[in-house]
């Protein structure tokens, strides 16, 4: 509806005016949107028939996503980032375990869209459903990619 969508425009030029002047602290931001994020992932998946016995993957380092869904993960590694930059010998494990498990289900955390996820989505016929609506700096004041959800077609 129009009230929802002036709410989210207005909550994020909220977060846009207080990451530039800073006037309360970001990690309650965080708890906010995260708590938020959880919710429409866990309905997603709920309305998309993904049971709690059904393994998914998160892509970048948000456990949080398992625990709240009850969702177990889908490969021996619950999260990359930074592991898999210190070691890249893990995320081409992942990697595989990924192709070889194909799960129905991917999340990937916001800024952690890269060439790797991209070629995997994009080789194995998975369709974007979900986006965050919340915007978020990275450490190097740029905005990120936001958090999104991947459902396989098959």
């Amino acid at each position: 509806s129009k009230i929802t969508v002036l709410i989210v425009i207005a909550f994020n030029a909220y977060l846009a005016v207080d990451y530039l002047v800073g006037f309360i602290s970001s990690n309650k931001i965080v708890e906010v949107y995260t708590a938020d994020e959880m919710n429409e992932i866990c309905n997603i998946l709920d309305e998309n028939g993904i049971g709690e016995d059904e393994a998914i993957t998160v892509y970048g380092n948000w456990d949080l996503v398992y625990v709240m869904s009850t969702r177990p993960h889908a490969t021996d590694y619950s999260y990359q980032f930074p592991i898999g930059e210190v070691m890249p010998s893990i995320m081409d494990d992942y990697m595989k375990q990924m192709q070889e498990e194909l799960p129905r289900v991917v999340v990937v955390q916001s800024g952690c869209y890269d060439d790797n996820i991209d070629a995997f989505i994009c080789d194995n016929d998975y369709e974007l459903i979900w986006t965050s609506h919340y915007l978020r700096w990275g450490e190097d004041g740029n905005l990120e990619d936001p958090a999104q959800l991947y459902l396989r077609q098959n």
